[in-house]
């Protein structure tokens, strides 16, 4: 699967929005599993498709 762009804006676990990229995103995921994010909004094209 290919990525392309990159702003992610999430509900962090305080209810807080917060903007991360693909790797940030990814770094948050793994340093806090418990945490079930709420996508707001992205700009990303997954294989060329855009949601």
């Amino acid at each position: 699967m290919q990525f392309e762009g990159g702003v992610i804006l999430l509900t962090g676990p305080g209810g807080m929005e917060d903007e991360f990229d693909l790797e940030g995103t990814a770094r948050w995921a793994m340093d806090n599993q418990s945490w079930k994010p709420t996508i707001l909004r992205h700009d990303i094209t997954l294989t060329g498709a855009s949601r």
